[in-house]
């Protein structure tokens, strides 16, 4: 996949040896982030890449999903395309990112070719400055393209 970015949006790849139900593939901030797996004894426990947004923080989490039986339709959101994939896109005050201090979290679905699996962007907004970075999440999404349609 490929995309353009604000270049205060530093690219960071998600790097784990272990297996993860999910697979993190790429993590896009205006701050630096850390590892977010912590494995102990058999366990592995995964939180966000920030422990708290800065004022005017982006977090955008871009993950590998799937799940038996998943589909689009039933994705709560309103329908959108990115990079020629259906999609859908929820948008909430607070939302799962205010755990980090996010004033605002948007969540797109990306339909995957194949059955089951999807594209998960996460992003969390701290203000100020939430519409502009709503516009630059937005133009990313826009820009977007995938090796594979």
């Amino acid at each position: 996949m490929t995309f353009r970015r604000p270049a205060t949006w530093k690219a960071y790849p998600f790097r784990w040896a272990g297996e993860l139900h999910f697979h993190p593939a790429l993590y896009l901030s205006t701050q630096p982030v850390r590892d977010p797996c912590r494995t102990n004894g058999a366990a592995t426990v995964c939180t966000w890449p920030v422990r708290r947004l800065r004022p005017g923080g982006v977090l955008v989490v871009w993950e590998d999903r799937g799940f038996p039986g998943w589909t689009l339709a039933t994705t709560p959101g309103r329908p959108s395309r990115v990079g020629g994939r259906s999609a859908k896109r929820a948008t909430t005050t607070g939302g799962a990112c205010s755990a980090i201090g996010g004033d605002r979290t948007i969540e797109v679905a990306i339909a995957s070719p194949e059955n089951d699996n999807w594209t998960q962007v996460t992003a969390c907004l701290r203000g100020p400055g939430l519409a502009r970075n709503e516009r630059r999440l937005d133009s990313l999404l826009e820009s977007t393209r995938f090796a594979s349609q």
